[in-house]
Order: structure tokens, then sequence, then C-alpha cells
């Protein structure tokens, strides 16, 4: 049949067939599990084979290596599996510990250390509790993979119970909070002259997040149908941005355009005239910044704290930071304070998981309770 996929035969051990149709091969060697990937067999045993003589030039035996050591091994065979950003934001956190941790053998890692250095690093303020509960389930992370390569019998990490984060308020009340009607309204005046103006009205009235917006290409527009196609996000790694797909299948979605984002998008298509005249190429980026490059994300919190600035000392009015991911959120209190069905407002969200949006959704429904109630046609009287 037409456009079917086929399907190879049993295949040998060892072997698995990936969602992209390239062969991944598995073996042991010198006590630590590989993977390699390609098309063909032929392929599969050459980078076996090329695999094997590396690891003859530079193998540490289990009972040498070090913190530090295994972590580079690690996250280098993570690569291909898991977004390179995910293995920058792992090395990052990674450097925060391994002061403390990283000269200690991997057979040698004890719970009492693991604590020592997850104390030091609250006494030092050197992150925020969150941060160091996440830093330590990567070091929890690591050595379970440690006893799968058999470096150890068990993973130190395992009983350790995380720390309480007290008295911090959800991003959502801070800097991710959603803004009121009325603050829209005032923002989006000061925002007027800015670049990014179309940028912003286009996050508050879809909810797509500030990456996917910056990846979004006009192939991806479609003006006829009122349609917009999230594929991709850009997203952070060592050395400037990346493209990559969305982390979770959910966030490749089609979301309908409302008359605000179509008129933003239109808005943009004559702003980019000063750059490619009337004929803007279909595979260039809908944002750009001011010199027509690709977008930074994080430039544009930058970008809405001048805005803010600029608000605040005119309207003699203290308005309260937020970010990029703030326009999301006023988009999904909107849609919520509308009567929007959950489910439908997961998908257009890109949210891989209901009980993400059910978060916001309850928290929204608590600041309106008393509407509500007052909504509610009981059919007696006392």
């Amino acid at each position: 049949m037409s456009g079917t996929k086929k399907k190879r035969a049993k295949l040998p051990r060892g072997y698995k067939e990936r969602a992209d149709g390239r062969l991944e091969y598995r073996f042991t060697y010198e006590g630590k599990r590989y993977s390699v990937y390609g098309s063909t067999y032929k392929e599969c045993e050459e980078l076996t084979a090329r695999k094997k003589e590396e690891v003859d030039k530079g193998y540490i035996k289990n009972k040498d290596i070090t913190m530090s050591q295994y972590f580079q091994e690690w996250t280098a065979g993570r690569k291909g599996t898991v977004r390179e950003s995910t293995n920058i934001t792992v090395s990052q956190r990674w450097r925060r510990i391994e002061p403390y941790i990283g000269h200690i053998k991997v057979i040698e890692l004890e719970a009492r250390q693991v604590l020592r250095a997850r104390a030091a690093m609250v006494e030092a303020e050197v992150c925020c509790t969150s941060e160091i509960n996440r830093i330590v389930t990567d070091v929890s992370t690591l050595m379970k993979s440690a006893v799968l390569d058999g470096i150890r019998e068990t993973n130190p990490c395992k009983g350790i119970k995380r720390l309480q984060v007290k008295d911090r308020k959800p991003a959502r009340e801070t800097n991710h909070r959603a803004i009121s009607t009325k603050e829209t309204e005032l923002f989006l005046k000061y925002a007027e002259n800015s670049w990014y103006y179309e940028l912003l009205c286009f996050l508050l009235a879809t909810g797509v997040r500030i990456g996917e917006a910056a990846a979004l290409m006009w192939s991806d527009v479609d003006f006829k149908n009122g349609i917009v196609h999230i594929t991709k996000t850009v997203s952070r790694i060592r050395v400037g941005n990346t493209v990559e797909p969305p982390k979770t299948r959910a966030g490749i979605r089609k979301i309908p355009l409302t008359p605000q984002a179509l008129k933003a998008l239109r808005r943009q298509k004559e702003r980019l005239g000063i750059f490619y005249g009337d004929i803007i190429p279909i595979d260039g980026r809908v944002f750009t910044d001011t010199r027509g490059l690709d977008i930074v994300p994080a430039r544009i919190d930058g970008a809405i704290d001048r805005i803010i600035k600029k608000l605040s000392a005119t309207e003699g009015s203290n308005f309260e930071h937020i970010s990029a991911h703030s326009l999301r959120a006023t988009f999904a209190t909107r849609a919520i304070e509308s009567g929007m069905n959950p489910k439908t407002l997961q998908e257009l969200l890109g949210h891989s998981d209901i009980a993400m949006t059910m978060n916001l959704y309850a928290h929204v429904m608590d600041d309106t309770k008393v509407t509500e109630v007052s909504r509610i046609n009981l059919g007696f009287v006392i």
C-alpha cells in the first residue's frame, strides 16, 4: 500500500528500530553499556567498532571512575536520546554540586556525602530550594545508571527525602502571573511602540510559549483557515539557540486564530517589509529581532521589563513584574473565565497532562467562585 512504512524482518539480538526508521544497537563493552545508531546493520557494525576503539583509548575501570568522570560519560551517552537543551540544563545543575562530590569515586559515594553536599549548597545559598531538590534528583538518576552499568549495587540517593519548600509563592502568583484585563490594556498601550508589539499581542491571543512563537515560520500560518501549526520550539543550547521539536507529542498542535491573533500576524507581515519588501519568504521567521534575525526568547523578558519601567514611571504606578510566560497564563485565564472546557484548553496550551491544566483551572476558578455562586438560581426563597 502506498505510503505504508515497510516493516523490517525480525531484528537480531541487541537491535531496535527507532521511530525515525533508524536502527539502534545496544551493546556492553568493558562493563559499560553503549548505543550506536545507523541506517543499516553495516553502519551499526562500523560505529560499534569505532566506539570500542574510543573506549580502549580512554576507558576508566569501574572501581576507579569518579563522579565527575562518570557524569561526563553519562552525558555523552545520552546524546541523541534526549534533547540537547535537556543535557545542558542538567550539566548546569551538576556544576553546582560537582565541587562537593565530583572527586569521589562512584563506587564509594554514600548518602551521607550527598546530604552533606546538599546542606552546604543550602548554607551557601547557591540556588533556591527547589533547584537543590532537582540537583539531588539528577544525582539519583546518575546513580541509577551506575547500578545498571554494574559500577555499584545500590543507589545511595534512594532514601533521601526532598527538602520542604517553605513560604514560596507559585510562579503563577509572581513573575509568571496572569494579568487582569485592565493591566493588559495598560501594558499594550505602552508596548505599542515596541518592535515586539505584534509578538506580545500574538502571545496574549494564542497562549503559545515564547520558544514556539520564536520558531514559527510563515509556512506554519494558514491565513485562509485561520490556523497556526505549532511543530517546533527554540531552545537554548551551549552556544546560542537551536530549533527542536516540542518536548512532548502534545506540543505539536493546531491552534485556531482569534481575530486579534490574525491581525497581529498581518501587521507583522507588513512590519517585515522593511527587510524583504513586498515578498516575504515562506520559510522565513514570523517574528524577528530589530535586525531581521532570529529571536532570542530570553531577550523578550528584557523588552517586557523596559515596557513596564516606562509604564510605571509615566503612570506613577507599581506594575508588578511579569514575564513572557505571563502572557500565556493570561490567555489561559481569559479562556477559563469565558467558560472554555479544560480538555480544549489543555490541547490549545499543549499540556501533556490534564493535571497541569486543571491546576491552573482550579486556581482561576477560586478567584471567581463568589461571582459564579451569585449567578445560581436555586429555585426557592426563604
